[in-house]
């Protein structure tokens, strides 16, 4: 028989009593879980409260709470029923492993007959997660790693910096297992490295844990000791598994790279010196035979400061017999300049290390420049009645000639009229790729206007001058550096 409300609804089964203490289901989990720090004292059972209510002295309303098939408590009311009053207790005698049903039934002040509650699961565990009885549960590493070279930094650095162990089958894995491992420089430090709860979509896989190469370095080389241990959901603890030493060695040797060798440069120092005006082509920086470089790195050379004009980094490919050429067209640049020289070793985590670094004190360039050229010109004479609307102006190509080159053209002489004059035929103008081939205006394209030339003295020399900047206009000589054409100009 159930209670009849004053609506009319027959209610046959009341609300389930709650356990403030259970745990949330999980998937996979057990119902209705209590933790093992909730099993110690008796367990407070809360039972809603109900509707109609009304006690009164003579006709009392009665709660009685069951564990199983028993009462564990009894209260009764003749006056209202206060909050705390809904609080039970379940002894702790009765509180052992397994899966148990908690309800309540009522009989309230107008009713014979008390009506039940649905019942509420519960799952007490009091079963510590059972290791591996193979090996006491000791974690399972590569066998490269158990033996006299241990974990290494070469072996971090082939394995993703990592050590992977495998964890032993343990019996009865559950949903919500928490694996905590350990990495102690002393025997039982218990040096934690990080922890993992288990889910219904790890149950049945292969369980492994990862140590950090970064972990294992702060830790320092020498013995270390791995294990682990296991908490079930409820906070069982395991036995600890048996600990693992290993041999460690994970500091990478420092690196000794010394400064490169600079082919036709005088000295064996820091800073070496090179005569542009001796040099013939062909140079190379090469790496110290005694830098330490291990296979699989990388090695990039560096002549300039990165960014400088003129600058040049070589990569692997390019070298030859340990050997990295520089460009023709990255050297002229430097003229007149102390640059760097140094070179990088890229390891297999991509982190670079600088050589030490080598300062090339280069002489300042002067010879191996042409002088300009007036085509319409004969010998050292140039008669205006041969020259058009232009004269045509070329200037062959020069040693170590570049793109970073600059180059102002200027055509001056003594005036008719008096003084001097002077015609830029070229300011600051970059040179071409095609100019590197074949000079300067052999397309026609730099020319001094007859009209100008007509200013000049007849019967006199004018002169032709170049000045070149070799760092792309960063410097410039005091005074035209190429060899001045002079000629005389006659009508």
């Amino acid at each position: 028989m159930g209670i009849i409300l004053s609506d009319g609804t027959l209610v046959e089964e009341l609300e389930p009593p709650e356990v403030p203490a259970m745990m949330e289901d999980i998937p996979g989990g057990a119902p209705g879980l209590l933790p093992i720090a909730a099993l110690g004292s008796p367990l407070l059972v809360v039972v809603p409260m109900w509707n109609e209510s009304n006690p009164r002295p003579g006709r009392p309303e009665v709660v009685r709470v069951f564990w199983g098939d028993d009462v564990v408590s009894c209260r009764e009311w003749e006056a209202p029923v206060l909050p705390e009053e809904l609080e039970f207790h379940v002894p702790v005698e009765v509180l052992v492993e397994g899966v148990h049903k908690v309800s309540y039934d009522l009989k309230l002040a107008n009713t014979n007959l008390p009506t039940p509650s649905l019942a509420l699961t519960l799952t007490i565990d009091r079963t510590p997660p059972l290791l591996s009885a193979e090996d006491e549960g000791a974690l399972k590493f590569d066998p490269e790693v158990i033996g006299e070279e241990g974990v290494s930094y070469r072996y971090l650095e082939e394995n993703d910096d990592l050590l992977v162990a495998d964890v032993p089958a343990y019996h009865t894995p559950m949903p919500g297992d928490r694996i905590l491992w350990y990495w102690d420089r002393q025997l039982y430090d218990y040096e934690l490295v990080d922890e993992r709860t288990l889910y219904q979509e790890d149950m049945g896989k292969p369980l492994q844990l990862e140590y950090s190469g970064e972990m294992i370095r702060e830790r320092g080389d020498g013995a270390r000791f791995a294990h682990y241990e296991l908490y079930d959901r409820a906070g069982n603890r395991s036995a600890r598994s048996r600990q693992v030493q290993l041999n460690v060695s994970a500091t990478p040797p420092s690196r000794v790279l010394q400064w490169p060798q600079v082919s036709d440069t005088k000295g064996s120092g820091e800073e070496v010196t090179f005569d542009l005006n001796a040099f013939n082509g062909g140079l190379f920086v090469t790496v110290a035979p005694e830098a330490i470089i291990e296979p699989g790195e990388t090695v990039a050379v560096q002549w300039a400061a990165p960014g400088a004009v003129g600058s040049f980094t070589t990569d692997d490919d390019s070298a030859k017999a340990g050997q990295f050429p520089i460009p023709d067209d990255k050297i002229s640049a430097h003229s007149a300049k102390v640059i760097p020289v140094y070179y990088e070793v890229t390891d297999l985590k991509g982190v670079k290390h600088p050589s030490a670094l080598r300062r090339v004190r280069v002489s300042r360039l002067t010879s191996g420049f042409p002088a300009a050229q007036i085509k319409e010109a004969t010998t050292a004479r140039l008669y205006l009645s041969d020259v058009g609307t232009s004269a045509t102006i070329t200037l062959a190509t020069w040693f170590l000639i570049s793109t970073d080159h600059r180059v102002t053209l200027t055509v001056t002489g003594p005036a008719q009229a008096g003084g001097s004059v002077t015609y830029p035929v070229l300011t600051a103008h970059p040179v071409s790729v095609a100019e590197m081939d074949n000079g300067l205006g052999s397309n026609g394209d730099v020319t001094v206007p007859k009209s100008f030339l007509q200013t000049l003295a007849r019967g006199q020399q004018f002169r032709v001058l170049v000045m070149v900047s070799f760092d792309g206009g960063e410097t410039w000589p005091a005074e035209p550096n190429f060899p001045a054409l002079s000629l005389t100009l006659f009508d």
